[in-house]
């Protein structure tokens, strides 16, 4: 059975969630309607395997794995800004991100 991937990094277009439309604990409701679901570290990428690998194990029902992230992570001027949800970085931003990731 496929694995459900969510990016929860609670933003939204309009803001952080918690101030537009919080969606709570997206967990529990998964499992109230039958999933195996699980909160995973969702920048830690060896949690995200561990995860993952935990799902293939699980039969009968669909699963989940709500991955609990930070929004532009590692780019310092990106990371946790609700601006960025839907907006490209001009060509000096883009530099800028390239080279704190080692790639300009």
């Amino acid at each position: 059975m496929p694995t459900l991937i969510i990016d929860w990094n609670g933003i939204q277009i309009d803001g952080y969630n918690r101030d537009v439309m919080d969606v709570r604990d997206l967990v529990a409701k998964f499992q109230a309607f039958g999933w195996s679901a699980e909160d995973v570290e969702g920048n830690d990428m060896q949690a995200v395997d561990a995860a993952l690998r935990r799902a293939i194990a699980v039969r009968g029902r669909p699963q989940v794995l709500c991955c609990r992230t930070v929004l532009g992570t590692p780019i310092s001027f990106m990371k946790d800004k609700p601006h960025w949800h839907g907006v490209a970085p001009n060509a000096e931003q883009l530099e800028q991100a390239l080279a704190e990731l080692g790639a300009g």
